[in-house]
């Protein structure tokens, strides 16, 4: 009998040994939660005031969201070819498409035109987010100009836009529309204020 019972301190004495582990990793587990809720509550905030500044300049937030959406996405072809088949959709049941359809009709059975499109917009968007000019891996040879071209378009087109940010005094904007300093004189929100209601990404 002094054997079990002997035996059945030892089992719980180990079972209360477990139980204060399992609540000192919990503790532990709770406060890295708490850490980075806390972390988020900041970057929220910071956010909100963001995101009111890109309202004020009379940007569409959820506009700005899918383009960066899409920018993460990679894989620019299957991009562009569903632009060009909603493109192709909208114009032919009379639906309002984007400024940069309305000038022409694709040309579905042309791949050398689709290519050179491609191109070009893969040459834009690297200028238009800072990248290199680095000629992209497997661009054919008849497409190096084009896609050159156009990355300058897009490299002269960023640097536009810092200009009017402050960030390239060396360059003037194009003066059209208010500047990046007259927007940051215009008074805005704190954190806690800041007009993001019906704005998902910020929900609590």
């Amino acid at each position: 009998m002094a054997d079990d019972s002997g035996e059945l301190k030892n089992a719980l004495d180990e079972r209360e040994a477990l139980l204060h582990q399992s609540v000192a990793d919990l503790r532990t587990a709770n406060a890295a939660i708490e850490r980075a809720q806390a972390a988020v509550k900041v970057a929220k905030k910071a956010a909100k005031i963001v995101r009111n500044a890109a309202k004020l300049r009379g940007f569409t937030l959820a506009i700005l969201d899918e383009a960066l959406k899409r920018e993460g996405q990679g894989n620019a072809r299957e991009q562009q070819a569903h632009e060009e088949e909603r493109a192709f959709v909208f114009k032919a049941l009379g639906l309002p498409v984007g400024l940069l359809h309305q000038s022409g009709d694709f040309d579905f059975g042309d791949p050398e035109k689709r290519d050179e499109r491609y191109w070009g917009d893969e040459g834009y968007r690297r200028g238009v987010q800072g990248l290199d000019a680095d000629l992209p891996e497997g661009i054919p040879p008849h497409f190096h100009q084009v896609f050159l071209l156009r990355h300058a378009a897009g490299a002269d087109r960023l640097a536009w836009a810092q200009a009017e940010r402050g960030l390239n005094p060396e360059m003037k904007g194009s003066g059209g529309g208010p500047t990046a300093a007259e927007i940051a004189r215009r008074p805005e929100p704190a954190g806690d204020e800041a007009d993001t209601e019906g704005d998902p990404l910020l929900a609590d």
